[in-house]
């Protein structure tokens, strides 16, 4: 009856046609030839079923998130396939993955799957996601077993409450990455941290911490023996650090004393004995001759205030002897007679403030009996004054 109205309201779902696939390699800049592309973007388009895929033989990486997919399937044509991301769509089981032979990555997270399976073809899956899902029961992890090379599995979020199903994951000796929050199960396990690293010999990271060796090393010792093998452990660690750091600083003060000999002998060699003697007497490193450059043979050193006007004071008395003041002027100094310094020696000096202390001598003692007193004109006179004010 409306002008533009439909007979039978349209479909939503999008189909996966071939001329669809060409026009989205059109607008994401891929080749309009199929099989010379290596990855397509399918995610957020409203699919309902894969198909079409026949000539994109050449796909590496294939996106399909965000659609209405309840299937896995059209996939068999892509066999040098290495990562599938076909998380939140409405995915109720594994299936059509026999021909993925190369398949590296597999995301299924955010759909309905209730128990694992279809994963025996996949012998160099490397990561698995199955996080939200409705995994509950240890029978749902079982078809884990049928996959060996699963190095990281993420298991977040889903409804497993049986502790029993973590004696499923003992089958992934490869499994170094393990991620179980969000399931009740982790309240129900006793020590259950301690429990998922002695089971799982390579594991890295578990949930939101990594497993460091140090840890890895208490657990196994509490695995053997208990909370006291475990504190016995922790102790060896403990004192194995310390000979370690005792070591390290061993090795750089031998480090710093061939650094110095090699210094002394080079001032020596250059005739700079007094600097080589105050390196030697206070055990330091000095840059060379108190410049700030490091020496040439690389030598890392610190220059020392204290020291260095030592050694600028040596080296000026061997160079410059102070000339002799004249008996009649012992208290009179002049500027001009004084050696001059040269630059580097001048770096060196240090300006002390010196506290000059002033004497002043007490005025004569005044007696109060000894002041004459005013004569009668002159307090009259004051009197007139202090009227003429008023």
């Amino acid at each position: 009856e409306f002008p533009g109205a439909f007979a039978t309201p349209p479909s939503h779902a999008m189909l996966m046609t071939p001329k669809v696939l060409k026009q989205i390699c059109k607008e994401t800049k891929l080749y309009s030839t199929p099989y010379l592309n290596d990855k397509l973007y399918l995610h957020y388009k409203g699919f309902e079923r894969i198909e079409n895929l026949e000539e994109y033989t050449g796909l590496r990486s294939i996106y399909l998130e965000g659609n209405g997919l309840i299937a896995i399937e059209g996939l068999d044509a892509l066999t040098e396939l290495r990562c599938l991301f076909l998380q939140e769509n409405c995915i109720e089981e594994i299936t059509g993955l026999d021909s993925l032979v190369q398949l590296d990555t597999l995301n299924v997270a955010n759909n309905q799957i209730t128990h694992v399976s279809g994963l025996a073809a996949l012998s160099v899956l490397h990561t698995l996601n199955l996080s939200h899902n409705r995994l509950a029961t240890a029978e749902d992890l079982e078809g884990l077993a049928e996959c060996p090379s699963i190095a990281v599995l993420d298991l977040s979020h889903n409804q497993l409450d049986d502790p029993s199903a973590i004696d499923a994951l003992a089958a992934l000796p490869n499994l170094a990455v393990l991620n179980l929050m969000g399931n009740p199960l982790i309240a129900k396990v006793r020590r259950y941290r301690k429990t998922l690293v002695s089971l799982l010999p390579n594991l890295r990271y578990l949930d939101d911490r990594p497993v460091f060796d140090d840890e890895r090393r208490t657990v196994m010792a509490w695995k053997r023996g208990g909370p006291e093998a475990e504190k016995a452990e922790r102790e060896a660690i403990r004192q194995e650090k310390e000979t370690a750091h005792r070591r390290n600083m061993e090795a750089m003060d031998q480090i710093m004393a061939d650094g110095r000999k090699k210094l002394v002998a080079r001032l020596r060699a250059e005739g700079q004995d007094a600097a080589a003697d105050a390196a030697e007497r206070d055990g330091m490193v000095f840059l060379a001759e108190g410049t700030g450059r490091v020496p040439e043979d690389g030598i890392s050193a610190k220059l020392n205030a204290d020291a260095a006007v030592v050694i600028a004071a040596a080296a000026q008395q061997e160079t410059t002897a102070a000339p002799e003041a004249d008996e009649e002027d012992d208290d009179e100094v002049n500027s001009d007679d004084l050696p001059a310094l040269d630059a580097e020696s001048e770096s060196s000096l240090t300006v002390v403030p010196v506290p000059i202390s002033v004497e002043v001598a007490p005025g004569p003692v005044i007696d109060p009996t000894d002041v004459p007193p005013l004569e009668a004109d002159t307090e009259e006179s004051d009197r007139d004054i202090l009227s003429d004010i008023d």
